[in-house]
């Protein structure tokens, strides 16, 4: 056989090697990205890293840090991550897979795994983002004030009560009394927070003219070195205390009010709270107008969207949140008209989630303070 032939048969052969070894690699690639993204799902919702581990590009490095830092920010952010009951596939682009995430107790997302050409995790969008947020969220903390004694606080004081729940569980608030007659404001709190989240927005509220029911919900936490006693008495009685689950506090804490003071009643949210406020004011006859500071889709497919109770809403109603989120409230208006005495509120600065915002000294709190006084003024009694 001539020397040509020999490299004819080699270069032949070189080819139709390179040909199959590469389809076999792009064949596998694809199941393999494919499969990947079933051991991330695995390791996400089991919080376990050694599923996600073995199939990161050793360069991979998430916002603000060092390469080397990457696995112990997976395995701490895995273990801090709210449950997730859910991660599939949604659509691919190229090397981006789009994932859905459902949580338990916190609306769904989102987000997109990226793969490099060798088929290796090169970014991880869900951590970059729960990165960020948590280095804005220590900007946000260093800058925040908290619930102080005023003169007006001072001037307006409370007395501690307790009334029961429609399912026995004492619930304990705070009331503010300016007149027996006056309107009342009922106030709720957001996740890990008490009626103390009121502390210096109650008086301010009676120097309106309005009464306050601050209420502790099963649903929060220990704020101001004071315990939220209705999560105590919910735990002791073995009672659910999900969010959803606190929807039954204020609905006991309205018919509260109905009972003992016959007033006009006004429900005001902050962040889950205000979701729940615009929830139970849909057909309401003794709900006269809600305050929903930041609400949002919190209860995953537990309850229906805001998008599909607001439009329905008769009842007076004002949302206000941060800047941000404020913007993308607006989007959801867009698609149906507000009615009469309906309002949005959103903030010229970045301003703050939930009702922290008219905190005393807080930045830009006169702003928020001037738009509720606006829309309570149909309230007020001569």
């Amino acid at each position: 056989m001539s020397i040509t032939k020999i490299q004819n048969q080699w270069f032949k052969a070189c080819v139709l090697f390179c040909f199959l070894f590469y389809s076999a690699v792009a064949k596998v690639y694809g199941q393999d990205e494919e499969a990947i993204i079933s051991k991330f799902q695995k390791g996400f919702i089991e919080r376990d890293s050694s599923f996600i581990m073995p199939y990161l590009d050793k360069e991979l490095s998430f916002v603000g840090f060092e390469k080397e830092r990457t696995p112990s920010i997976i395995y701490n952010v895995l273990q801090n991550l709210p449950e997730i009951v859910s991660m599939e596939l949604s659509e691919k682009d190229g090397q981006q897979f789009i994932l859905d995430i459902q949580y338990k107790d916190y609306p769904s997302q989102k987000s997109s795994i990226y793969f490099n050409e060798k088929g290796l995790v090169n970014r991880i969008e869900l951590v970059d983002d729960l990165i960020t947020q948590e280095i804005q969220q220590q900007h946000f903390l260093e800058s925040v004030k908290r619930p102080s004694i005023s003169n007006i606080t001072e001037e307006f004081h409370h007395k501690t009560i307790t009334f029961s729940a429609k399912d026995s569980v004492e619930i304990t608030a705070d009331w503010y009394e300016v007149k027996l007659n006056s309107p009342t404001i009922i106030l709720c709190h957001q996740a890990r927070y008490n009626r103390k989240e009121y502390r210096d927005i109650a008086p301010r509220l009676c120097a309106l003219g309005f009464n306050c029911l601050a209420i502790d919900q099963r649903s929060g936490g220990n704020f101001l070195e004071t315990k939220n006693m209705t999560k105590e008495a919910a735990m002791t009685a073995k009672k659910n205390t999900d969010m959803l689950d606190a929807s039954i506090d204020i609905e006991s804490a309205i018919e509260f009010v109905m009972k003992n003071y016959k007033t006009e009643i006004i429900v005001w949210g902050s962040s889950y709270s205000a979701s729940l406020a615009l929830f139970l004011s849909e057909g309401s006859d003794a709900i006269k107008g809600v305050v929903a500071f930041s609400p949002g889709n919190y209860f995953g497919d537990k309850a229906t969207s805001i998008q599909s109770v607001i439009p329905n809403l008769e009842v007076p109603f004002i949302i206000l949140s941060s800047s941000a989120e404020g913007e993308k409230l607006k989007q959801l208006f867009q698609e149906f008209s507000m009615k009469e005495n309906q309002t949005q509120f959103i903030p010229s600065t970045n301003g703050f989630h939930g009702a922290r915002a008219l905190w005393h000294g807080q930045n830009g709190g006169e702003e928020y303070w001037n738009a509720i006084e606006e829309f309570l003024t149909k309230y007020q009694k001569e």
